[in-house]
């Protein structure tokens, strides 16, 4: 999970060096328009395929994780336990 924040670091520094909006604005309609386009590549529409989509989709994640200081293995331990208690 290591590799993974640090990612997020590098992906939230990026958006500041570019002027990528971070407020939940922005980073909300990116998510959204990177999610369906996503779903577009899952039908096999556009140019793009699934694993670059689903790049995007992560890139968002993390920058709005990276923003507010949550550690990806944080939602990962919170998946878990939600499909735990599922089962």
């Amino acid at each position: 999970m290591e590799r993974i924040d640090e990612i997020g670091v590098r992906a939230v520094e990026l958006c500041k060096v570019k002027g990528w909006g971070l407020d939940w604005r922005d980073r909300g309609c990116y998510l959204h328009l990177e999610a369906s386009e996503l779903v577009e590549a899952m039908r096999g529409k556009g140019d793009s395929s699934v694993t670059e989509e689903a790049g995007d989709v992560l890139f968002c994640l993390l920058t709005i994780l990276g923003e507010r200081g949550i550690a990806f293995g944080d939602v990962v331990d919170t998946i878990d336990a939600k499909m735990k208690a599922i089962e």
